[in-house]
C-alpha cells in the first residue's frame, strides 16, 4: 500500500517539474516596466523622426542636452545634425533670427558665417524649455567644444538676438552681444542703416518694415492691402514705432 502511493506521487513531480521548467525556463527574461525603446538605427539609416501633435518624436522627447555631427548647413541659424542614435534632426538654434540665404546680401554671408562655425563638425545640442516648433524642428542651443554658437553669430553681427518666449534662458546674454555688435559695426550692422531714398513702408500686420527703393521690398508693398500700410518718412521713423525692417533690404 505504501509502495502504491509513492509511485503516483513520484510521476505526478517529475512531470510536474519538466513541464514548468518548459515554461518558467530560469534564462527568461522577467516582467519590466520600463518604456518601449526603439530600436537604433542600422549605420547608414537617415530618417528623419517625425514630431507628432504633442511637438515629440514617436520615441518620445529628445534628451536634454546630446551629440552628433552636422550634415547640412542651410542658413544662418539653422542645421541638420545626424545625432548619436543615427537620427537626423532640423536643428533651430534658440534666441536668434538670421537671414534667410536668399536674401542678400546677409543672408549670405550668415549662411557662411555658421558654416564656418559647424559645418562637418561634432555639436552639443542643449534644449531650454520647448522641444520643437511649429514646424518640428528642434529648437536648441549649439555648442562647437568651448564655443556657444548662437552668441558667436550674433556678436560677429550674422544674426540677430530674438527672445522666443518661453526659451529665453540667454536672452540678456544675446541682447548685449547685439548692442556690441552694433556699435563696433560688425557684420551687417556695418552698412548704412536708412534707405538711399529715406522712406519705407510697414506692414500692420507683420511689423515689417519694407524699403522702398528696394527691388524685393516694392514686391512685397505691391502685395500688401492698402489698409494695412503705414508710411514713414525714414527708416528710423519705422523702427521707433515698433517695426522691423524684413531682412531683404536689411
Amino acid at each position: 500500500m505504501k509502495r502504491g502511493l509513492t509511485l503516483p506521487v513520484a510521476a505526478a513531480l517529475l512531470l510536474a517539474a519538466v513541464f514548468g521548467r518548459q515554461y518558467m525556463a530560469p534564462d527568461d527574461p522577467l516582467p519590466t516596466d520600463e518604456p518601449f525603446s526603439l530600436e537604433k538605427p542600422a549605420a547608414g539609416d537617415t530618417r528623419v523622426a517625425t514630431p507628432n501633435k504633442g511637438g515629440s518624436t514617436k520615441s518620445g522627447l529628445r534628451p536634454e542636452e546630446e551629440f552628433g555631427r552636422v550634415v547640412d548647413v542651410i542658413d544662418g541659424d539653422t542645421i541638420k545634425v545626424k545625432l548619436t542614435d543615427g537620427v537626423i534632426e532640423t536643428i533651430r538654434y534658440i534666441g536668434i533670427d538670421a537671414w534667410e540665404t536668399n536674401q542678400l546680401p546677409h543672408g549670405r554671408h550668415g549662411t557662411a558665417a555658421n558654416a564656418r562655425l559647424v559645418e562637418g563638425k561634432r555639436v552639443r545640442l542643449v534644449r531650454d524649455k520647448s522641444e520643437r516648433d511649429r514646424y518640428g524642428r528642434l529648437l536648441r542651443y549649439v555648442y562647437v567644444g568651448d564655443e556657444f554658437v548662437n552668441a558667436a553669430l550674433v556678436r560677429t553681427g550674422h544674426a540677430k538676438a530674438k527672445r522666443y518666449k518661453p526659451d529665453t534662458l540667454h536672452g540678456d546674454k544675446l541682447g548685449r552681444l547685439q548692442t556690441e555688435a552694433m556699435a563696433e559695426k560688425r557684420g551687417c550692422w556695418s552698412h548704412p542703416r536708412q534707405a538711399p531714398d529715406g522712406a519705407a513702408i510697414g506692414n500692420r500686420n507683420s511689423r515689417k518694415l519694407h524699403v522702398l527703393s528696394h527691388a524685393d521690398c516694392r514686391a512685397a508693398i505691391a502685395s500688401m492691402k492698402d489698409k494695412n500700410k503705414r508710411n514713414f518718412a525714414d527708416v528710423a521713423g519705422g523702427e521707433r514705432s515698433g517695426f522691423e525692417l524684413c531682412g531683404y533690404c536689411w
